[in-house]
């Protein structure tokens, strides 16, 4: 096992679900933002060196244990994680503050290990309180597309009020879920037209698996169904 696959393992075992059910997966390497105070001033840098990097949401047709079970039947990423960049020494009575300044419509979030809704989800608070500690929350949404989220993070005291003698940091994250192909495009040329009804009438009756499109072993009334139903469609070309 190489160490990206080591730290993969230890990372789904801290965000852990139970041991009744499948552990939440982070989708690929963890990705941090580090967060640190220079100058009086809350930074975040992306640790991959790329702000503009998006992670992408995917589903694994798993159920899991538990306050995880939010997770089972959505697509989710929880690659980004928040971590202190050095260290970062506040005065009493005080802490990290991230503020949910915006974010697409369709996006849920939930804390990592309690699985409770925050940043809005739910009617939640756009405030939520970052321990310092490394923590990688679970970002959900449900329709394909590009999603964003930008945050406000700041010094504030044990309530969230900023505090004054601190300068806040803004940081944007991003995630997507892919366009699903169209089982319908035979032919592969991204539209479902009259080129892919043909094919499937060549095929109808017989066991060609290109035009079997619900995969029942023929071609029937069922796949024909089916590329009507998505018939015009424009599909991602392949």
């Amino acid at each position: 096992m190489n160490k990206q696959s080591i730290g993969i393992l230890a990372a789904c075992l801290l965000l852990g679900a139970g041991v009744d059910g499948a552990e939440p997966q982070l989708g690929g390497p963890m990705k941090h933002l580090l967060v640190t105070l220079q100058g009086g001033t809350i930074n975040i840098n992306f640790e991959s060196g790329d702000p503009s990097e998006v992670m992408e949401l995917r589903g694994y047709e798993e159920t899991y244990a538990g306050a995880a079970g939010v997770l089972d039947g959505a697509m989710y990423n929880g690659q980004y994680g928040w971590l202190a960049g050095g260290f970062i020494n506040l005065p009493p009575d005080t802490g990290i503050w991230v503020e949910l300044l915006a974010q697409t419509n369709g996006i849920e979030i939930y804390e990592q290990g309690s699985f409770d809704p925050i940043f809005t989800t739910n009617g939640a608070d756009a405030l939520w309180r970052w321990n310092g500690t490394m923590i990688h929350n679970w970002y959900t949404a449900e329709e394909p597309g590009a999603y964003e989220a930008t945050y406000m993070v700041y010094v504030g005291d044990s309530i969230g009020a900023p505090d004054p003698l601190f300068g806040a940091g803004l940081v944007t994250i991003r995630w997507m879920i892919p366009e699903p192909p169209c089982v319908a495009d035979i032919n592969s040329d991204g539209v479902v037209d009259t080129a892919d009804l043909g094919l499937l009438i060549g095929a109808f009756g017989g066991v060609d698996p290109i035009a079997d499109l619900n995969s029942d072993g023929t071609v029937d009334t069922a796949d024909l169904g089916l590329l009507i139903g998505e018939f015009g469609s424009d599909c991602p070309a392949g």
